[in-house]
């Protein structure tokens, strides 16, 4: 099982999420092996690190961040930053759409930029 290193939104205070759920959910659907699996997991590690593997010490003081995606409808895909370790997720109205989109955004990470 490969253990997801992002920092809470929460934590943060310029992630924008304010009230939003959408960290809680992203968190309730990554730790659901019956949608992300193991292999699943690292495909979201390459597309927001561009790291193959989690380093032996783990990602340390440069954990993923998530961050809210301002100025985007809902219906957007999430955007990985790897140079930076995030994570941009708009503000989605709930739980099935996040998984949804996100799930595409992964399915089409090789495509480039801009997969809409």
């Amino acid at each position: 099982l490969i253990e997801w290193p992002w920092s809470s939104a929460r934590a943060e205070e310029d992630s924008g999420f304010g009230r939003s759920l959408v960290p809680e959910w992203l968190e309730a659907l990554l730790l659901d092996e019956t949608v992300f699996d193991e292999a699943k997991r690292l495909q979201l590690l390459q597309w927001c690190t561009a790291l193959c593997a989690v380093p032996l010490g783990g990602l340390g003081a440069n954990p993923i961040k998530i961050r809210l995606n301002v100025g985007v409808v809902d219906s957007s895909l999430p955007e990985a930053h790897t140079c930076a370790h995030e994570l941009h997720l708009p503000n989605y109205p709930s739980p099935d759409v996040l998984r949804e989109r996100l799930l595409l955004a992964l399915a089409h990470r090789d495509d480039g930029f801009q997969a809409k």
